[in-house]
């Protein structure tokens, strides 16, 4: 009959044993194996105890007091069988899981510190932020409070960096990047321009409220005035649209005199009515410098009227007045008769000659007129 053995101790659990009794080895002829075992008394074929004196603590064993030790098992039959019912694996996972260790794997190969019974359980993982000292974070960024695996994140604080981007036109302000990005401590606004005349164009949201291009002047909402004879002044905010216009040309004109004379015919042009363009004097004017004036103005009469039984003729330009005379023939003196002009004068018709001491009227000739000399 084939007879088991069945171990209550663990390998483990009997390695904590070590430097109690005595060594010893062993030879298993048959399965050529040495084995190093501590003094034991089998008291029955299942069961070992101590020797006198060695004490057995199978609580969580001092890993820094482990000591390797071989067990050789005896049977009756020198045989030994372990069946799925005997459970001879690596006991470590146990004491690591009751210390809190449980995780075996961490994604970002960091963890907090690793299990002393075995160096491939963790109790918790880092994330990959957690690897940096004091002497590799830099300013602005700043040390975590909380450490993970001996190591802390080094990170931009987001009271004082709040905006993980700034929407254009945003400026940025001032920058800090860690490992999850850049951030910013600020996003403003441009400066809007000077809108004297209105805001043409505004920035994009959200600086939709600020002016990027300022009207360059008033004139979308001037009107400019007719200029038929161009414009005498333009708008002060919009130099392009004409707020007067000239009434007339005359700034383009130039008068031939200054205002038209008396006696005068003007002709003005017809582009501007104030200044004249032609002129001359009316009939029986002349022009005399820019006036026009009546030629009797300068002459002087020879007689003021035409006697009778005379010719009179009067001057060119001046009909009025008489530029010489004379008497009709057959009259003398006052181009009267002779017999008037002697009687005028005094002198008395006489019958044949004149009597001694009288003279004859010499202006008459065919009669005879004396008169006392």
């Amino acid at each position: 009959m084939r007879k088991q053995l069945a171990i209550g101790i663990s390998v483990l659990a009997l390695t904590a044993l070590g430097g109690v009794g005595e060594s010893n080895f062993i030879s298993d002829n048959q399965s050529g194996v040495h084995s190093q075992y501590t003094h034991f008394v089998r008291t029955s074929l299942n069961q070992f105890e101590p020797l006198s004196g060695a004490s057995l603590d199978v609580g969580l064993p001092n890993r820094n007091s482990f000591q390797t030790v071989g067990v050789h098992f005896i049977t009756d039959d020198d045989s030994l069988s372990f069946a799925n019912e005997n459970d001879f694996g690596d006991p470590t996972g146990d004491y690591c899981k009751r210390l809190g260790y449980t995780v075996t794997s961490c994604a970002s190969g960091l963890f907090n510190s690793a299990c002393p019974y075995n160096d491939k359980i963790y109790d918790r993982c880092c994330d990959v932020t957690y690897k940096y000292t004091s002497s590799t974070c830099s300013s602005p960024k700043k040390l975590s409070s909380d450490t993970c695996g001996g190591k802390y994140r080094c990170y931009c604080d987001t009271t004082t960096y709040p905006y993980a981007s700034c929407n254009s036109p945003q400026i940025k302000g001032n920058s800090c990047t860690d490992d999850s990005g850049t951030r910013y401590a600020t996003c403003t606004c441009p400066s809007g321009v000077a809108t004297p005349y209105g805001c043409e164009t505004y920035y994009a949201s959200p600086c939709n409220n600020v002016c990027q291009k300022a009207y360059a002047d008033n004139c979308r909402n001037r009107t400019s005035v007719q200029t038929p004879y161009g414009c005498e002044s333009y708008f002060s905010d919009c130099s392009s649209k004409c707020q007067k216009a000239y009434a007339d040309n005359c700034r383009n004109r130039t008068a031939v005199i200054s205002s038209c004379p008396a006696n005068a015919d003007c002709s003005y042009f017809s582009d501007c009515k104030s200044k004249v363009q032609s002129w001359s004097c009316k009939s029986g004017y002349e022009k005399s410098g820019n006036s026009c004036i009546n030629p009797c103005d300068n002459r002087t009469a020879v007689i003021s009227s035409c006697p009778t039984n005379a010719s009179c003729p009067t001057f060119a330009d001046c009909s009025s007045k008489i530029e010489s005379w004379s008497c009709n023939s057959g009259y003398i003196y006052w181009c009267k008769a002779p017999e008037t002009n002697c009687t005028t004068l005094g002198y008395t018709k006489s019958a044949s000659q004149c009597p001694e001491g009288y003279i004859k009227c010499p202006y008459n000739s065919s009669a005879v007129f004396c008169k006392d000399s």
